[in-house]
């Protein structure tokens, strides 16, 4: 089964293979959960300040069949990954915290 995936991105140019990279990403995690009908990542660049450095932010809305989770690993600006394939990272592990925990405690919006 395909799952629908929209990548957004805001405030730069995505980086090469960035889009393949999330969508493998995307393809590990679903084996495990077969229920993920469409994802949708959004990655941002934050504005920092000139010494940080550019800092990335990525949030992923997946739709289950039975509803819909909203993962972000989010940091404070001073702590953003600088590089956007961390940061892509880090928002998935969260998701997959998410979709691991009980059925009672997911943030699932229905």
């Amino acid at each position: 089964m395909t799952i629908d995936l929209t990548t957004t991105y805001r405030n730069f140019s995505p980086p090469l293979n960035a889009d393949k990279r999330i969508r493998r990403r995307l393809g590990d995690i679903a084996k495990n959960h077969p229920d993920i009908v469409a994802c949708d990542v959004v990655g941002e660049e934050t504005h920092g300040h000139q010494l940080l450095g550019k800092r990335y932010r990525i949030a992923i809305a997946v739709v289950l069949s039975d509803g819909a989770i909203v993962a972000d690993h989010d940091h404070h600006n001073k702590h953003a990954p600088e590089n956007f394939f961390v940061a892509v990272e880090g928002s998935f592990d969260a998701l997959e915290q998410v979709l691991k925990g009980p059925e009672n405690k997911r943030a699932v919006a229905k």
